[in-house]
């Protein structure tokens, strides 16, 4: 979905928030010498490698997972290494076992990936699976984001809807997420609630540049002709 060339240039937001995620939950985890991390939705790896790591101790050992095959292929040529492996996953799918072992994880994860996920449940069952027993599931999802409601009120528009055509294929886009039902599907496939907050946060952009950086990291397929056309009305 996202180029991850790009992606890596215009993430300023997410790497800010998964900052902020990291610093007020960090020290409420238990952590054992040498243990196995999944990051799901890692996108090109560089918040994985240099965020999340940093507030994680020195002998853990990373997998960054992403439906991309593109972005798997930049995070392993990137930042691979030792303590750093990348694979391919789409976590909502229920057939991923020829490639993953259950119970290998002491900790899962999640920044700004589970609203893409169409099956969510699914999801749940198996981010359980891949945990051991008595691991932790970390996620930080957007429950809103006027991202998704400007790309709603495009869409919605007669002169862009032609370009916008493909935004259908990317259902978060428009059909938001329920905060509630994810603790209640969280509940339902096996996980206890330790915590669960709702913040609102806000975020500049330096400059309209930026802005519409921020929006070119996807695939141009879906927004590239938006871009490019706005750019020359």
């Amino acid at each position: 979905m996202f180029n991850p060339t790009l992606y890596v240039k215009q993430n300023q937001l997410q790497r800010r928030d998964v900052g902020l995620v990291l610093q007020d939950m960090i020290h409420r985890l238990q952590w054992n010498q040498e243990e196995h991390i999944l990051d799901v939705g890692c996108g090109p790896g560089d918040i994985t490698t240099s965020v999340l790591s940093n507030y994680l101790p020195d002998d853990v050992t990373i997998v960054g997972c992403d439906i991309s095959e593109n972005m798997i292929k930049y995070a392993q040529d990137t930042f691979g290494s030792k303590r750093f492996n990348f694979k391919q996953l789409d976590v909502g799918n229920s057939n991923i076992w020829m490639n993953w072992e259950e119970e290998s994880f002491d900790k899962i994860f999640s920044f700004y990936c589970l609203h893409w996920v169409k099956d969510l449940k699914q999801a749940a069952e198996n981010m359980n699976t891949l945990l051991k027993k008595g691991g932790e599931l970390i996620t930080f999802t957007p429950v809103s984001h006027p991202f998704f409601e400007l790309f709603k009120k495009i869409y919605n528009d007669p002169k862009w809807r032609e370009q916008m055509k493909v935004m259908k294929t990317y259902d978060a886009l428009y059909r938001g997420f329920d905060h509630d039902q994810y603790l209640e599907t969280l509940k339902a496939t096996g996980f206890e609630i330790l915590s669960a907050e709702v913040r609102e946060w806000s975020y500049s952009h330096a400059s309209m540049e930026q802005f519409l950086g921020s929006y070119t990291t996807f695939d141009n397929a879906l927004f590239g002709n938006f871009v490019e056309t706005q750019k020359s009305s």
